[in-house]
């Protein structure tokens, strides 16, 4: 069993409990996670792991599954630099048809998936919105529609295809690569084969 002991979570922490951050400090077991501090990645980093994420999902994708849950708490990075997708609670079979159950975590979810009224479901282009919310919260720190107030406000936001704010302060290419992913029409969104062939995925390959 292959088991990681850090999270790209682990990195920003600033939306969790302070109390459970300040436990996590203090505490060192080869069994418990540990709390390394957190630090903003640099555009080549977030490159780098995208594009591992990115090739993780062409390989998803193409045996006929969605994660459903794409986040930075569920993308682990070990030693070496490597990532992995982790939490496969509610990955889900697409080969036959469309998915048509809301699940993921709010804030990262694609506007198909949130909307109900939707009578043909949704397929692995969600997977490709929840990772443009990933790599914009790898790039700020921050989760999506974080200038929101509650969970609520971002779901109508997120339903009515109002994308999350992407600072004018990124990179023109980290803005453009966001963008792509974050197309309301799943339909205009590229795949992962695609996005790699993208200038930010390839700019920390060097």
């Amino acid at each position: 069993m292959e088991v990681m002991e850090t999270s790209l979570l682990s990195r920003k922490f600033h939306y969790l409990n302070m109390e459970e951050i300040s436990l996590l400090s203090q505490l060192q077991h080869q069994n418990i996670v540990r709390y390394r501090g957190t630090a903003k990645l640099p555009n080549s980093l977030v490159s780098t792991y995208t594009r591992q994420i990115l090739d993780g999902l062409k390989y998803l994708h193409g045996e006929g599954f969605i994660h459903r849950d794409i986040k930075c708490a569920n993308v682990l990075v070990d030693a070496s630099g490597s990532v992995k997708l982790a939490d496969f609670g509610l990955a889900k079979v697409s080969q036959l048809n469309s998915i048509k159950s809301c699940k993921g975590t709010p804030f990262w979810l694609a506007t198909e998936v949130i909307n109900l009224k939707r009578t043909d479901g949704y397929e692995s282009s969600a997977d490709i919105w929840s990772l443009g919310c990933t790599v914009l919260e790898m790039l700020t720190r921050q989760i999506p529609y974080a200038d929101l107030e509650n969970l609520v406000q971002a779901l109508f936001r997120i339903e009515r295809g109002e994308l999350p704010d992407i600072p004018d302060t990124l990179s023109l290419d980290a803005r453009d690569f966001i963008i792509k992913f974050l197309k309301v029409n799943p339909e205009e969104r590229p795949t992962s084969a695609e996005l790699l062939n993208h200038p930010f995925a390839s700019s920390g390959s060097s």
